[in-house]
Order: structure tokens, then C-alpha cells, then sequence
């Protein structure tokens, strides 16, 4: 009987699929961080610590957060369709994305969620203005967003990512997505983020920029 393939052959196996190498079997636990890293590390940094602005760190990001992104992102359901390509720096790191993602299976997707959701996050520093801060530190309870972001964005429930230290310009960039109506979140997320101005949005972002572990 062939012995069962769990995660750290898995993401061997994944790691030679994408990169067109001979898959190798990980010797040790130790190995398996590093065979993961090799799918996502040009863009998400080492351990999924982010150091591009529009790329958002994964690293401590819930489990279903990420495998549901990946589904969406292998579906075409994220960015990926052709009337989105208009060349900025966004949609071709979109485009990449999607190219990475498209053979992945269910298995190697929660190998992958698991692997992220194990790591600790580590905010990005970041300069932010004292008195926006404060004001979206006020805006973050009033307008709900610490029911699923709580602690000041720094915890999470189900779904919802870490805020807190995440970079801002990915996340003004999601923000503006959603007010748009070119990207959907949770039901309870998508009314209430449309209804938010610019000026709101920055007293938000320096808040979460503030919060710095």
C-alpha cells in the first residue's frame, strides 16, 4: 500500500508542479516552510510577511480567508478576467496571481491555508497621522467593523482578515474596490464600506497603520 501523502509531500509535490521541477519528498518538518515559500514568496514576502504596499501579508490570516481567496482566484472570480487587465501595477500582480493559482487542487489550496494560518503576522511599519488615527479608531466601533475585526483589528472571526499593521495601500485599494462595486465582501461588510467617504477611509487606514503590535 502506497503510504498516504500528507502536507509536507503535498506542497513538495505543488512546489515542482508550479516551477517545473522534479518534485522532491520534504526530509524534515523544517523543510516544509521553505517549499511553500518558493510558490509565494516573489510576491508575499518571506514566511508571508508582505514588503510590497500592494501586497497583502498573509502570514496569520485565517484559514478560510485564504483557501476561500484561492478558490475565488483559480475560479476567475477575483481580478482575473480580461476587462480587468487595464496594465496597472495592481491588476498584473492580479494576473499573476491567477496564473499561480489555476492548477492548484483542493488539497494543495488548504495545505497552503493551513501553512499561512500557522505563521504569525507581522505588521508592516508604517508612517500614519495621529489625529486620523484617532478619528478612525472611533469610526472602527461606531461603524461596526470591530464586531469581525476585533481588538482593534488585530483579531478575527471566520473570515475576516488582520487589519491591524496590514499595508494600507493594499487595503485603500480593496476599500475603494468594494465602494466601487468591482469587488464583494460579506453581505454585512459591502453596504456599510460603500457608505464611506475618502476622508473616512483615511482616518481608518491610519488607524490600522497605528496599530503596530
Amino acid at each position: 500500500m502506497m503510504p498516504r501523502c500528507g502536507m509536507a509531500c503535498r506542497i513538495a509535490c505543488l512546489t515542482g508542479v508550479l516551477l517545473g521541477a522534479p518534485a522532491l519528498p520534504a526530509e524534515t518538518p523544517a523543510q516544509v516552510p521553505n517549499e511553500a515559500q518558493s510558490i509565494c514568496s516573489a510576491c508575499h514576502g518571506a514566511g508571508g510577511v508582505s514588503a510590497n504596499p500592494l501586497v497583502p501579508t498573509l502570514a496569520g490570516q485565517p484559514y478560510t480567508l485564504i483557501e476561500d481567496n484561492l478558490l475565488a482566484f483559480r475560479a476567475n472570480q477575483r481580478s482575473c478576467s480580461p476587462q480587468r487587465a487595464d496594465g496597472s501595477p495592481s491588476a498584473l500582480l492580479a494576473q499573476t496571481m491567477c496564473a499561480q493559482v489555476k492548477s492548484l487542487d483542493d488539497g494543495q489550496i488548504a495545505d497552503l491555508a493551513g501553512y499561512f494560518e500557522s505563521l504569525a503576522f507581522e505588521p508592516a511599519g508604517q508612517d500614519f497621522d495621529a489625529t486620523l488615527a484617532a478619528r478612525g479608531a472611533e469610526l472602527h466601533r461606531s461603524g461596526g467593523c470591530d464586531r469581525c475585526h476585533a481588538e482593534g483589528g488585530s483579531a478575527t472571526l471566520g473570515m475576516a482578515p488582520v487589519l491591524a499593521g496590514q499595508w494600507t495601500p493594499y487595503l485603500r485599494r480593496s476599500l475603494n474596490a468594494i465602494r466601487a462595486g468591482t469587488r464583494h465582501g460579506p453581505k454585512m461588510m459591502n453596504e456599510p464600506v460603500r457608505q464611506l467617504d475618502d476622508a473616512a477611509i483615511e482616518a481608518l487606514l491610519n488607524y490600522y497603520a497605528s496599530q503596530q503590535g
